[in-house]
């Protein structure tokens, strides 16, 4: 069973020397030293908020939909990349589609911090035919 948590970067510092989490996913371009020697797993996957392949969405996917326990999924100020990863995380292991953009679950005043690009980008891969990752758990 997986439990997706969503955070900053001082959350995925502050867990990393505790036992609150089996993994934290950093997804800030620059991965702060002190979560590095963590002693939990740690998995550091730069995404621009700006600019994402598909085959990156599919790699983090893919990686993201494999792990059990509880996972941190965090970013430097935890508005955007973590916020979106997240909850399309939620969506993909829930098999709810992705019809609208509003179908995925993301209450409106987090929709409002995301980065429009990095929205669109990762909504676009949601519906596209080269998704690897929702096909399986369809």
């Amino acid at each position: 069973m997986l439990t997706i948590l969503q955070g900053n970067q001082t959350n995925a510092i502050r867990v990393s020397k505790t036992t609150e989490v089996d993994t934290i996913v950093y997804l800030g371009q620059v991965i702060p030293r002190s979560i590095c020697y963590s002693d939990i797993p740690v998995i550091h996957f730069p995404l621009k908020d700006n600019a994402n392949s598909f085959e990156k969405y599919n790699l983090l996917f893919s990686i993201l939909t494999k792990l059990n326990g509880t996972v941190l999924i965090s970013c430097r100020m935890g508005i955007s990349r973590s916020v979106i990863v997240s909850a399309i995380l939620r969506q993909i292991l829930r098999k709810e589609t992705f019809d609208h953009p509003l179908a995925i679950n993301i209450t409106p005043k987090e929709l409002d911090k995301v980065n429009p690009d990095l929205f669109k980008s990762i909504f676009q891969w949601c519906r596209s035919e080269k998704n690897e990752v929702i096909k399986c758990y369809s």
